[in-house]
């Protein structure tokens, strides 16, 4: 049954000629059965679980049957139970003789009272198999006994029946008052089985007023049932119950008129029915709850057979709310048609053949199809059950949801692959294998990426269902295993680098372990190039340590060793000057000149490279450095310089931060010795120190890399000389200068120093001058955390 072409034109079968000859022979058969006076009934077995029949429902019935069943509480009907036709069935043993024909395939029969038109009698009921259903045959013995009696045994015969019958039978007379009305009713006969029912004796009840047996039968209306019997010459039958004398009871009642004053009235206890009758309707009530509400299309349906017994159609015998809406169908529309109207594409799709085969071969069927509403794909998944002998009952779930949360689950397991895959490094998924304890003993090899089956050599079909032992075993031997097992029980993460060698790897790896459900995700990163880089690097660095002490070596020897000679020079200079001066004539006198000169400025370049060199290589554990305090020492070393200057010094407040004292001292101290060097000549010089907080956005490119968001902005700002721009970067290298050495003294060292001590505590400085305009020099330091 596809919704997807539920618009397509329904064919009509009514032209069919199988199916035409197939009503026509059911016609005959009934018109056979109609004709004939014996009543006629189909009954079906009801089984339990062990196969037993526990009773026998009506599956068919003639007209004639129903003069046999005239006592019973209902009308009889398809599903009407042997129990219910045959009251007294069970008591009397004629239904385990039903079932013995049910079971050994052998007829029986047997002659049955009956109180029908409320007249005594038998009828003869014969039981017959046919197949897996029996056939129940009734025939009327009453005139041709009676016909063989003499008047006294009549009476003795039909009082024999009263006797037998399971009806409790009330005979009873009007009582008229002095106008001729009827007042009342006088029982003159009653039965044992009545008797049994109301707990009185015959003596206790012939002559007595109904009114007096039964006081509720005015106010329950059954006083005027009896007058409208009586006036009226029509029985009726009804149902009542009765409530009283600790009994708590249903009856069935019939009254018949016999022609005279007198009512006859047959009462049958249909107790036990009613309570079978309201439970089943309960339970009916409930399973019909469930089956509406459940999310299944349900349909029921019975096969139509041709002449042959060839299934040619279903017919739709009932469905669920869920099943026809989806459809589009109403329940009267639909219940009692042809599935070949109803979904007529089900005989191109093969559906019809799947229905087919289900009773043919007495075996449930699975399957899905799909179809298209709406431009937009869908699912259902049915399974067919047989039922009975012609009955398949479908269910039907609309999956489309299912498929397609399936089909997005696909995409992101694809997705999640692509990305896995993608990776340059080995990712795989390990699941637990526990022991009887509980204890992790291996790992299943459940998924790896491309870039571990590249790696390892290995493809995901020749992973899948092998071992983490059994691929590397020496994971076990390394204490690698041990580790994973350690994730996969406390759920605490590791890394580690390992060196691992066997099945084709050799080197360092990097290895992350993470718990994922009972297993571990495992990221192994090949970092054997990287840890011989490293090992390169520490030589290198073990290289750069003795060429840092080789350095201090060379400083000490600067400071000391060369620091001596020019010393002695500087000391006979000026001795040379002082006692030998006057006999020196001009040009000798200028040779001792430039000689002194030249040693001063080799002295204090011995002692520039000497600081710097100590920028370089040693450096004072950082601490907390108040800029304040340090610029007030700074100016206090400068003050003969700076009243030489004639200079003016304007200071802002700065912050404290992390560093090494001396350096950040010094780098003060080059900075605005710098800025009086280069004043402009004849000018005061002024000077401007100031700070300001700045965010990442506003940092020179040099520092945007770091990991740092906030730093200090120190400002120098002067109004000398100025320099081109165009040589900023060269103003920072060691023995650069802008001027010559007789306009503004220096060895082109300074500003390197600067540079070094800002590096070492993480920050830079930039300069920005034109020509004549002055210069400012920023420094950059990061925020204390």
């Amino acid at each position: 049954m596809n919704p997807s072409t539920s618009g397509s034109t329904a064919h009509q079968v009514g032209t069919e000629t199988p199916v035409e000859a197939l009503r026509q022979e059911n016609a005959l058969l009934r018109s056979m059965l109609e004709a004939t006076p014996l009543g006629v009934c189909a009954l079906q077995p009801v089984l339990d679980s062990t196969g037993q029949a526990i009773d026998f429902v009506v599956l068919a019935f003639n007209q004639a049957s129903l003069r046999y069943v005239a006592a019973t509480p209902f009308p009889l009907a398809k599903g009407f139970s042997f129990s219910q036709l045959v009251p007294g069935a069970r008591e009397t043993g004629l239904f385990d003789r039903l079932r013995q024909v049910f079971e050994t395939g052998e007829p029986q029969q047997a002659e049955i009272p009956h109180f029908l038109e409320n007249t005594p009698g038998w009828y003869l009921i014969r039981f017959q198999k046919q197949g897996e259903h029996l056939l129940a045959t009734f025939h009327d013995l009453s005139q041709p006994l009676l016909a063989r009696q003499t008047p006294k045994e009549k009476g003795s015969l039909l009082q024999n029946v009263l006797n037998t019958i399971q009806a409790g039978v009330f005979v009873s007379e009007a009582v008229r008052n002095e106008a001729g009305e009827v007042i009342d009713f006088r029982v003159i006969e009653a039965n044992p089985v009545a008797l049994r029912t109301i707990g009185l004796t015959l003596e206790e009840v012939i002559g007595q007023l109904t009114s007096k047996i039964f006081p509720y039968s005015h106010s329950s209306g059954v006083f005027n049932r009896y007058l409208t019997v009586l006036e009226t010459g029509e029985a009726q039958q009804y149902e009542i119950p009765y409530f009283g004398d600790g009994l708590s009871a249903w009856f069935s009642v019939r009254l018949v008129p016999d022609g005279t004053e007198r009512v006859i009235s047959s009462t049958l206890d249909i107790t036990s029915i009613k309570e079978a009758q309201l439970s089943q309707q309960r339970q009916t009530q409930t399973l019909q709850g469930i089956l509406e509400n459940i999310p299944s299309g349900l349909f029921i349906t019975e096969a139509v057979r041709n002449a042959e017994g060839t299934i040619v159609d279903f017919r739709l015998i009932e469905a669920n709310r869920v099943g026809l809406s989806a459809y589009g169908l109403s329940r009267d529309a639909a219940v009692g048609q042809l599935t070949s109207v109803l979904f007529p594409w089900d005989h191109q799709n093969g559906i019809f053949e799947r229905y087919r085969r289900v009773i043919e071969v007495r075996e449930p069927d699975f399957f899905t199809f799909s179809f298209s509403e709406n431009e937009m794909p869908g699912w259902i998944d049915v399974r067919l059950t047989p039922h009975r002998d012609n009955w398949v009952i479908a269910s039907s779930l609309d999956i489309t949801a299912i498929k397609e949360a399936e089909r997005v689950q696909f995409q992101q397991a694809e997705l999640l692959q692509g990305v896995l895959d993608s990776s340059q490094h080995s990712i795989v998924f390990l699941e637990a294998i526990r022991d009887g304890n509980n204890r992790v003993v291996d790992f299943w090899y459940a998924m790896q990426n491309a870039a571990n089956a590249r790696n390892i050599g290995l493809s995901d079909e020749e992973i899948r269902g092998r071992t983490l032992l059994e691929l590397f075993p020496g994971t076990g031997l390394s204490g690698l295993f041990d580790r994973y097992v350690e994730v996969a029980e406390t759920g605490v993460s590791q890394r580690l680098e390992e060196f691992y060698e066997g099945q084709g790897l050799k080197g360092w790896f990097d290895i992350s372990v993470a718990k994922r459900g009972d297993g571990v995700v495992v990221t192994i990163v090949d970092i054997t190039e990287t840890r011989q880089f490293r090992q390169q690097l520490e030589v290198a660095n073990a290289e750069l340590r003795r060429s840092n002490d080789n350095l201090q070596q060379f400083a000490y020897v600067a400071s000391h060793d060369l620091q001596e000679p020019l010393r002695k020079i500087q000391a006979f200079g000026e001795i040379l000057v002082k006692e030998y001066g006057m006999a020196l004539d001009e040009s000798g006198a200028d040779l001792v000149r430039r000689m002194q000169s030249a040693a001063d400025r080799m002295s204090v370049l011995i002692r520039d490279l000497l600081s710097y060199s100590r920028i370089t290589t040693h450096r004072e554990p950082f601490q907390e450095v108040d800029l304040n305090g340090l610029l007030t020492e700074v100016l206090n070393d400068l003050d003969l310089l700076i009243r030489d200057k004639s200079a003016r010094i304007e200071r802002g407040p700065l912050p404290v931060t992390h560093g090494d004292r001396s350096q950040l001292g010094q780098l003060f101290q080059n900075l605005i010795s710098n800025a009086l060097k280069f004043g402009k000549p004849g000018e005061i010089s002024r000077i401007s120190i100031s700070s300001r907080r700045v965010l990442r956005r506003d940092l020179p490119p040099v520092l945007l890399a770091t990991e740092r968001t906030h730093y200090h902005e120190i400002s120098i700002e002067d109004n000398g000389v100025g320099f081109d721009e165009k040589y900023t970067e060269r103003i920072f290298q060691v023995f650069q200068r802008l001027h010559g050495k007789s306009q503004f003294p220096g060895t082109g060292i300074g500003l390197a120093i600067c540079r070094k001590v800002v590096e070492n505590h993480h920050g830079t400085i930039t300069a920005a001058s034109k020509p004549g305009e002055g210069a400012t020099f920023r420094v950059y330091l990061p925020e204390v955390e």
